[in-house]
This record gives structure tokens, sequence and C-alpha cells, in this order.
């Protein structure tokens, strides 16, 4: 598995309706350029199974063994599930 360096986190898109705690409507998420993701290598802040929020334009996407992740920076995750 990829380890995401310091301050960084590997996400995979999920589907934002599927266990959000947070409710933001599609048509905020697109004003936003907002994705809906789950925490798959996480931080001392943000651990593995996180749903988090985060800005589109700020991700790297990498493919693990056929899977598509992104790499996000701590600093661009704009809400998360508690």
């Amino acid at each position: 598995m990829i380890k995401p360096a310091e301050k960084r986190i590997i996400v995979k898109l999920v589907d934002k309706d599927s266990g959000s705690k947070l409710f933001l409507s599609n048509e905020s998420m697109m004003e936003h350029n907002l994705e809906y993701g789950e925490v798959v290598e996480g931080s001392d802040k943000y651990k593995a199974g996180t749903r988090v929020y985060y800005s589109k334009y700020s991700t790297a996407r990498i493919n693990d063994g056929g899977q598509e992740l992104f790499i996000i920076p701590e600093i661009d995750v704009m809400a998360y599930d508690a």
C-alpha cells in the first residue's frame, strides 16, 4: 500500500449518500468544486475510514492495484464526518 508523506492523506471516492452525517446538496458541491471520499491511508488528524469533503482541484490522482486513489494535503480537507 502507498503511504502518504507528512500532512497528506490518501482518499478513495465514495457516494456522498452512503452514510454521510453532513448534508451538502449536489448543487452546493458543484459550486465549490468539492469531492467526497473515504480516507484509505490517514494521518494523526484524519484516520483511515474517516469520510471527508475536499477540493477536487487540490488532488494528485494515482492508481494502486487498479484502484483510483487521490493524494490530498490535509489543509485542503474542507469538512469531515466526526
